[in-house]
């Protein structure tokens, strides 16, 4: 993802339908949270299958669909190495 915020010149062009659907992988040094990148651009119509967050990825991001004939892919956030939450346990993490 590389084209500036508020760009409608999408990487990737369909000339026609397209489907999203499967694991989004966002990997990338100058990403930053709150900008949306536009990453694919179509002629036809869109369909949203099951489309879900890679474990791998380093980043949280949410797919904005409303300008028709855009996909963009808006930053949430970067996603730490490791996650603790005190939810999960009861009593506090100590590292030794």
């Amino acid at each position: 993802l590389s084209a500036p915020a508020g760009s409608t010149n999408a990487p990737i062009r369909v000339n026609g339908s397209l489907t999203l659907r499967g694991a989004l992988l966002v990997e990338g040094s100058n990403l930053t949270a709150g900008s949306s990148y536009a990453a694919f651009s179509y002629t036809s119509n869109l369909t949203m299958g099951p489309l879900t967050t890679h474990t791998l990825s380093r980043y949280e991001v949410a797919v904005e669909t409303n300008t028709p004939g855009l996909v963009r892919f808006r930053i949430v956030r970067q996603v730490p190495f490791a996650e603790l939450s005190d939810k999960v346990r009861s009593s506090p993490v100590t590292w030794s």
